[in-house]
């Protein structure tokens, strides 16, 4: 038998589970009527909200974009739907377990020190302590789940707070003004760890993209073009226009729009056609790097990266 997409056999095996300890709670409702607490009704509110927050989980999935991450993880999704969703399980969903499973414990004290005997035979005392021990590690598995898109999240912003320090009218001209804003978390690059201290997209700082010297206005001054002769900017194809402001990296000497390749340098470091460290002072280094890769790698290279200047 073929499950959709979104259900697996642990969802089944859950499902089974809770609906037949639900039967069996009903069963026996009037055994429960002696303790002190409602611990039947306890279980039972309990495992609803169990099975909604899956149902949330699949929902959300189905309406995530397509390279939209780990649902729970990325706090940015797209579409009606994944944002309520989203929201209703972080804002609602995950207080309202975690309230409930801490009055089942205080129910469940009271009910032992007052009426220790009113259960009903059989295993639901035991099952009651283990149902709560898995709903405690459920909540702390969601608790790191939380922390860890919340560290996601800080990282996205202190990335777009990179890129709005390199904005300028050239760039919003050339760009838009729609590139400062990340889609999720699967733009940060897969080195940018949530727990890493790194807060660069890949490559140099806003500050030290501004720091790198070589930028000269092209109607002023003759850019030596060493990677291309008919002066076309390598990154967007586009040509060299009088006034528009370009880069000449200092380590190889070839030249881009500006805007372009400061985008380029926030993802890394190095020249996008000859893979030379723009920060790198060892020119063997760089001498030896550029030798590794051959001239129509190096085109291959450059068409096959345009899609990653814009972050």
């Amino acid at each position: 038998m073929q499950l959709p997409a979104q259900v697996t056999y642990n969802d089944l095996v859950l499902l089974g589970s809770l609906l037949y300890s639900g039967i069996d709670i009903v069963f026996d409702w009037d055994a429960f009527s002696s303790c002190h607490r409602p611990m039947h009704g306890w279980l039972l509110v309990s495992y609803a909200i169990v099975v909604a927050c899956r149902c949330l989980h699949m929902v959300g999935k189905r309406n995530q974009q397509a390279d939209g991450g780990d649902f729970l993880l990325n706090l940015r999704q797209k579409g009606t739907v994944a944002k309520v969703v989203l929201s209703a399980m972080w804002l609602v969903a995950m207080p309202v377990f975690t309230l409930w499973t801490f009055v089942g414990t205080w129910w469940l004290y009271e009910t032992m020190h007052y009426t220790p005997r009113c259960l009903p035979t059989g295993a639901h005392t035991w099952f009651m302590v283990m149902w709560q021990a898995l709903s405690y590690a459920w909540i702390l598995v969601h608790a790191v789940l939380g922390g860890v898109a919340g560290l996601l999240e800080g990282r996205l912003r202190r990335a777009e707070g990179d890129l709005r320090q390199i904005v300028d009218a050239d760039v919003l001209a050339r760009w838009g003004d729609g590139f400062t804003q990340l889609p999720g978390y699967n733009s940060l690059p897969h080195r940018m760890s949530a727990f890493g201290a790194d807060d660069s997209l890949g490559g140099l700082t806003a500050a030290e993209i501004l720091s790198l010297p070589g930028v000269a206005s092209y109607e002023e001054k003759a850019v030596s073009c060493e990677s291309c002769s008919t002066c076309d900017c390598p990154i967007c194809l586009a040509g060299f226009q009088q006034g528009e402001s370009v880069r000449t990296l200092g380590g190889c000497g070839h030249c881009f729009h500006r805007c372009c390749i400061d985008l380029w340098l926030l993802r890394s470091s190095e020249c996008p056609l000859c893979k030379r460290n723009v920060n790198s002072k060892d020119k063997a280094f760089n001498d030896d790097k550029t030798a590794a890769l051959p001239a129509p790698e190096v085109a291959e290279s450059t068409m096959r990266n345009r899609g990653s200047v814009i972050v």
